[in-house]
């Protein structure tokens, strides 16, 4: 037997319409070529009919693209896995090189930042419209990578027993109404039998005219014997037909083989096609340029070809140059199609079926996370994280300890539900490890994409099966299992994309210049940002630093001082909830709740006054210096290490006695009330903005729940909420890494105020206040405002009737913007950072600290931006001068706004 070689032809065709427009277009398109071709060098135009196959190891520099596009050949063939930036398409000019990508399936798969299933995941995708999306979206990463025809079939057609079998890729024919931003390849599994039977493909070619797209790549792949001349005659003949009988508007390339010599790839070239890929460029150039200035290649037939190629980057640039994909279009479309597939396909399939997956009443459980593999897997683990604390645990595979796994085996026993993530085929440790953990506690196995199934192997377990391990599918499980995807009616947040929630994605991103600019204008040193709407969180981002000497970067998880927050995110909850359960009045004097007061002049302050903060007390007053003498802490109320009378942290180093509170508050009861003038006695008092009323209100709600304030929210609020990072004194729970600094504190703690609240009032009654206090991150107060969004209600959880949420969100007074302890949207617009496109229905508030949280029912909208721009100087006020926390809210609506609206778009 002879040598045999493969062939790849690949064949863009566009198929005539009876259109005018269409006609049009390649009388332009000829026209073009003519004009170009007449003006250039026989060297060029060669070149025209080379397309190389670029080497599949080694990244490209600049310099290599520089020379491959001096070089001019007529097209480039690149490895998926190249670094490619797309220099070579950046061209504006229609003669630039046509460029395809070399992938084993029809996406990128998860190379260059995209994301496609694998090939074994789309066999079990049965419908056709997911898989038709499925197809735009490689297509559309392919036009973004810029890519001008496909390089993977998304059709094969291939004769089996004298039958001609017609597979597609959508499972259905294609459409002509179908995107065709970029043409689609068409495979002929080309062999002798299919030579022989050429008659059957044009048959089948003329039944199925209207169902292929007018332009497409026809791929034939063809084996060839040497010196089998029948079938060298059946190939001519196919293709000589073939060729009569599409049309005049085509382009054939033949893959060469390495094992051909340069004279048979000659002979294909000269046989029908019009491009020859090769991977020895010059060789075969200086071939055809001998053959054609020896006559041997025709000089007509040449420059036919030469014209074709010209005519075919013509009608492939025209219907693609109006095209764009940007940055954010490339990342968010991707996903969105992408877990519809993942969706469809992850189920539990486990021997125990009950009713506590998706987890519904997490706050009565305890989470631990185990990965069974070497690497940090930080979207499983993050995802898991922002719906429940949960400590995370490794096992040392390559060197498993008998004393470490009992430990570890341990440690685990002592939470309710272990969700175990499996990244390889198990061991028999490993196996038994899990099947004792089983007897113990509540197990979620979810297994991605192992060789063996675990459900076999620790059967009294929930088990997930994914079927491909990537980011998307390791944010997608924990999702499910906290109900967040995968039900009619989602229990939580969801994280999605902007889309989804008919949010413009890249212009959301502008959020991201205007954090970068603050931070270099050294408004705050890091910021995290959340932006949710019908309950998807579609932005999630944190910013700089904790300091700006770059000491830790800000992620998710980290803590900020809420300030301010505290009053709507703590103390105002805690008042909706006594008023929703009848427990007190908002219309009652607060003296029928505090005896304390009796006798005083706060004893007739209606609380529906304070909560909207026109009852007449003062702003605040800094208490603290009552309690330092020559700026030195008296003795009386601090001790520099805690002891039995001094177990209030105001910062570590610096402890108060409990009595400090009573001394406040004592202070507070004698603070006077505002003035009023005589003319104006008979009137209510206007509105000022206090923090001595916030905290009556944490009296009046502790006095009244006969607990703690932070003890209660905890219990009955956070918790069911997941808020789990949400708390006051967070150094009781979590590390000082974890919780952003905010001042330099010079004239009070003389020292770093890290991890302990900035308000020294707050301070000196041990951290829990009314007023301020509170810690938390981003992502946590969304879970409250998409609450509030609910009418009072979240994850199966109620806490306040819709009629509570609605009168404390609600404006309350003639000449007051203030709801009930809600702020609202200012009239004058310097005086909110709220944006002015917020819908009158909007509330939130800011903190001191440089905090921001906002909600807007009439766009089912939260907002929330944290920052610590008070490090390391209270005094910095650059957060305001730039209106950074407006211009973001701005951005939020916008995106909302212009959703949908048509863009200029360009190619480039």
């Amino acid at each position: 037997m002879g040598k045999y070689f493969w062939a790849i032809i690949f064949f863009t065709a566009v198929l005539c319409s009876n259109v005018s427009v269409k006609a049009d277009q390649q009388n332009k398109a000829s026209l073009w070529a003519d004009s170009v071709l007449r003006k250039m060098p026989l060297q060029e135009a060669v070149r025209q009919l080379i397309m190389v196959s670029l080497p599949i190891t080694g990244p490209f520099t600049k310099s290599h693209m520089d020379s491959l596009r001096k070089l001019g050949y007529g097209g480039y063939v690149i490895p998926a896995h190249q670094r490619f930036k797309r220099e070579l398409s950046d061209d504006t000019t229609l003669n630039r090189p046509l460029i395809s990508f070399k992938t084993e399936q029809a996406g990128f798969g998860d190379q260059k930042g995209f994301l496609y299933p694998s090939a074994n995941t789309i066999e079990k995708v049965s419908d056709s419209y997911i898989l038709q999306e499925l197809w735009e979206e490689a297509k559309r990463q392919h036009l973004f990578m810029g890519a001008d025809f496909m390089g993977y079939p998304g059709l094969e057609v291939a004769m089996q027993n004298g039958e001609l079998k017609v597979s597609t890729y959508t499972g259905a024919a294609y459409s002509k109404t179908s995107s065709e931003i970029l043409p689609p390849t068409l495979r002929f599994k080309g062999n002798v039998e299919l030579w022989k039977n050429g008659d059957l493909v044009f048959d089948w070619l003329k039944q199925n005219e209207d169902t292929i797209p007018e332009m497409a790549v026809i791929e034939f792949e063809g084996l060839f014997e040497e010196g089998t001349r029948q079938e060298r005659r059946l190939q001519d003949r196919f293709f000589q037909k073939y060729l009569n009988n599409i049309g005049p508007s085509y382009l054939f390339l033949a893959r060469s083989d390495a094992r051909q010599s340069i004279e048979e790839q000659l002979a294909i070239l000269m046989m029908g096609c019009h491009m020859l890929q090769s991977e020895e460029p010059q060789q075969i150039e200086g071939r055809i340029l001998s053959a054609v200035q020896s006559g041997t290649f025709p000089m007509d037939v040449f420059r036919g070809k030469v014209r074709q190629v010209l005519t075919a980057k013509y009608l492939i640039r025209s219907e693609t140059e109006d095209f764009e994909l940007n940055l954010f279009e490339r990342y968010y479309n991707n996903s969105e199609i992408i877990e519809k597939v993942y969706l469809n396909q992850l189920h539990r399939e486990d021997e125990c079926k009950s009713n506590d997956i998706p987890f519904r009443h997490i706050d009565q459980a305890s989470f631990a996370t185990f990965i069974l593999d070497h690497s940090m897997h930080e979207a499983f683990v993050q995802t898991v994280n922002a719906y429940v604390e949960s400590p995370v645990y490794y096992f040392n595979r390559q060197n498993p300890n008998i004393f470490e796994t009992l430990q570890l085996l341990e440690q685990l026993k002592a939470f309710n539900n272990v969700v175990v993530a499996i990244f390889y085929p198990l061991q028999l440790n490993e196996i038994e490890l899990l099947r004792k953990l089983s007897d113990e506690t509540h197990l979620i196995l979810v297994d991605f994409n192992t060789l063996d199934d675990a459900r076999y192997l620790v059967q009294s377990a929930h088990y997930y099966h994914v079927p491909d391990d990537n980011y998307l599918t390791e944010a997608l499980v924990p999702q499910v299992l906290f109900g967040a995807k995968g039900l009619e009616k989602p229990m939580r947040l969801s994280f999605d994309v902007p889309k989804k929630a008919e949010m413009d994605a890249s212009l959301l991103h502008r959020i991201d210049s205007l954090a970068q600019q603050a931070i270099e204008a050294e408004a705050f040193p890091g910021c995290q940002v959340v932006v949710a709407r019908r309950n998807k969180v579609v932005f999630n981002q944190s910013y700089g630093h904790f300091t700006y000497d770059q000491m830790k970067r800000v992620d998710q998880n980290d803590i900020y001082d809420l300030a301010s927050l505290t009053k709507v995110a703590a103390t105002t909850q805690a008042i909706m909830f006594l008023t929703d359960r009848d427990m007190i009045s908002i219309d009652d004097p607060i003296g029928n709740y505090l005896d304390e007061l009796k006798g005083t002049d706060k004893e007739n302050l209606i609380i529906k006054d304070i909560l909207a903060h026109q009852s007449g007390l003062r702003s605040g007053f800094p208490f603290w210096q009552y309690t330092v003498s020559e700026e030195e802490p008296e003795d009386c109320y601090y001790s520099e290490f805690p002891q039995t009378k001094f177990d209030y942290m105001v910062s570590p180093g610096m402890y108060a006695s409990p009595q400090l509170e009573d001394s406040l508050w004592k202070w507070t009861i004698e603070m006077p009330l505002r003035r009023q003038y005589r003319w104006r006695r008979h009137l209510p008092y206007s509105y000022k903005y206090s923090d001595l009323g916030f905290m009556m209100m944490y009296k009046l709600a502790e006095r009244v729940l006969n607990q703690p304030m932070d003890e209660f929210l905890s219990q009955n609020l956070y918790a069911p909420l997941g808020m789990g990072r949400t708390l006051f004194n967070p150094l009781c729970q979590y590390p000082q890494f974890d919780i952003a600094p905010t001042e330099l504190d010079i004239y009070f703690r003389d020292e770093l105020v890290w991890g302990t609240v900035h308000d020294q009032m707050a301070a000196m009654m041990g951290g829990v206040a009314g007023h301020a206090g509170l810690f938390g991150n981003a992502l946590d107060l969304a879970k409250l405002g998409e609450m509030m969004l609910q009418g009072g209600s979240y994850a199966n959880n109620h806490f306040y009737g819709k009629e509570v949420v609605n009168n404390f969100t609600q404006k309350q007074f003639k000449k007051n913007r203030r709801g009930l302890g809600w702020d609202k949207k200012a009239k004058d617009p310097e005086r909110s950072a709220a944006s002015e496109l917020a819908s009158e229905q909007s509330y939130g508030h800011t903190g001191f600290t440089g905090t921001m949280l906002w909600v807007d029912p009439e766009y089912d909208l939260v907002f929330v931006f944290l920052s610590n721009r008070v490090h390391p100087n209270a005094a910095n006020t650059k957060l305001m001068e730039l209106d950074v926390r407006k211009k973001m809210h701005d951005v939020v609506y916008q995106s909302i706004l212009k959703y949908g609206q048509p863009k200029l778009r360009s190619r480039n």
